[in-house]
């Protein structure tokens, strides 16, 4: 059952990075289109598949020493994703 809880609260983590790249390119985007473009191509990266090793370990390891709310950790788990 762990394994279906991870597999939600990575998609959480995935939405977390989604608002905040999205809030970067806005505000990137006010300063100068090109300084947004640099956040667009930072999106574009983190959306490619294959980094997310970092989040999948908090997550497992976190459930591993009994943690149950996955709420709890997932802005831990998406921070420096």
């Amino acid at each position: 059952m762990l394994y279906y809880q991870s597999m939600e609260a990575l998609s959480k983590v995935e939405t977390v990075l989604n608002a905040y790249c999205a809030d970067k390119i806005l505000k990137a985007d006010a300063i100068n289109p090109r300084y947004a473009s640099l956040w667009q191509e930072i999106d574009q990266y983190l959306k490619n598949g294959g980094k997310r090793m970092r989040p999948r370990l908090v997550l497992m390891t976190y459930e591993a020493y009994g943690g149950e709310d996955l709420e709890n950790i997932i802005p831990v788990a998406a921070e420096r994703a």
